[in-house]
């Protein structure tokens, strides 16, 4: 309320809407992490948790757009607090929502790299079927990618508005061939026994708690739905161009997903061999059915550079929460973690913080895949919660 940014404004409208679609990266998301839940609800509950999970994000989103309208700052949920609460509680409420808030977004953002090194695994192992992944290639794979994006961020900081459009092309394309595939060339189920076909492979005691328990794989394809927020110190007039923006991009992605999921399911024919695919993913199983071994890899990139993408601008914007939050005090060594580079202004420390913690995350792979996704989970959810 009041406070001058010090950075300089190269976003616009085009491309920070972009920004909001390809962070998001919905059909890459539900393409990619369907296994949750695929297995608690079956296709009937995927599709009625996508619709669910769409309309709530619809409402929250809304809630949000209306306070960055108000108030914008790259520290939202801290900022706000100390904006909109009772003088007596705003200063420790703050802190201690930004502190939770920080911590849950880093711990988070590990998991896109994650993703794309299972990715990239996978499409090698349809390449060479001999290929056994272990933990530890996916770790550096990990460590690699994360190099990648901190060179992107801080140094290719210039190019990223531009980069958002190619991006934004890329995710309408590459959605739309995986569509032809699924609507011209690979076998399909029935439309009746998709849409009422239910699952409760998980064991639950009922049909509502398998039901509740599968809303994870929609929940995390709009895990990345606050990310325009924290991007109102390198936007033009965020006040109008963030709101518009975030509401935009989830009506995109929120139509593009519908289709998406649903055509999805009705060529998952086979729901066993699917999600017993040797690379861990459904949809490879899926393509595998109509194309070559070849060509599976070669589509295949087109999600993995998606989410590699999505990743980058999950990044970016964990970084700016990270900055803000450090200026305003709030975290260890703040005045160091604050500083930017005064040519163009990036926050290079908040960055680096930013991707050493993921790094420091991945090496939790080696000694448990399944404490590393757990705690990638715990966070998604915690930090959507504070949302």
């Amino acid at each position: 309320m009041g406070e001058q940014p010090e950075r300089s404004r190269g976003w616009e409208t085009p491309s920070i809407v972009a920004f909001t679609v390809v962070s998001q990266g919905v059909w890459e998301v539900l393409l990619t992490v369907l296994q949750p839940g695929f297995i608690n609800g079956g296709p009937a509950g995927l599709i009625g948790n996508f619709i669910f999970t769409s309309v709530a994000m619809h409402l929250l989103i809304l809630s949000l757009a209306e306070m960055t309208s108000m108030a914008p700052h790259a520290g939202c949920q801290f900022h706000w607090i100390n904006v909109f609460a009772p003088r007596f509680i705003r200063t420790p409420l703050s802190f201690l929502v930004g502190l939770i808030t920080a911590i849950c977004q880093i711990a988070a953002t590990a998991s896109g790299p994650s993703l794309v090194g299972t990715l990239v695994q996978a499409s090698i192992m349809k390449l060479w079927p001999q290929y056994i992944p272990s933990s530890r290639e996916t770790t550096l794979i990990i460590i690699g990618v994360t190099g990648v994006i901190w060179a992107m961020s801080v140094k290719g900081a210039r190019l990223l508005p531009s980069l958002q459009l190619y991006m934004l092309a890329l995710h309408f394309s590459g959605g739309l061939l995986f569509l032809l595939i699924f609507w011209k060339h690979s076998p399909k189920a029935t439309v009746w026994l998709t849409l009422t076909s239910f699952t409760n492979g998980g064991g639950w005691s009922n049909d509502i708690i398998a039901w509740m328990v599968g809303q994870t794989s929609a929940v995390y394809a709009y895990s990345s739905f606050d990310a325009p927020m924290h991007m109102v110190d390198v936007t033009k007039n965020p006040a109008r161009t963030i709101p518009k923006s975030m509401l935009v991009g989830h009506w995109v992605n929120g139509v593009f997903g519908a289709v998406f999921i649903v055509s999805f399911m009705l060529v998952m024919t086979d729901e066993k061999a699917a999600l017993q695919d040797l690379t861990g993913f459904p949809h490879m199983w899926v393509l595998s059915q109509t194309l070559s071994p070849t060509w599976v890899a070669i589509v295949n990139l087109i999600p993995t550079i998606l989410i590699l993408a999505g990743t980058l601008d999950s990044n970016i914007s964990t970084s700016l929460q990270i900055q803000a939050f450090a200026s305003s005090g709030g975290l260890p060594y703040s005045r160091w973690i604050a500083e930017k580079e005064r040519q163009n202004g990036v926050a290079v420390h908040a960055a680096t913080v930013t991707c050493v913690a993921t790094v420091a995350l991945s090496l939790l792979r080696l000694i448990s895949v399944d404490a590393f996704d757990a705690s990638e989970l715990y966070c998604t959810f915690s930090q959507d919660s504070f949302d």
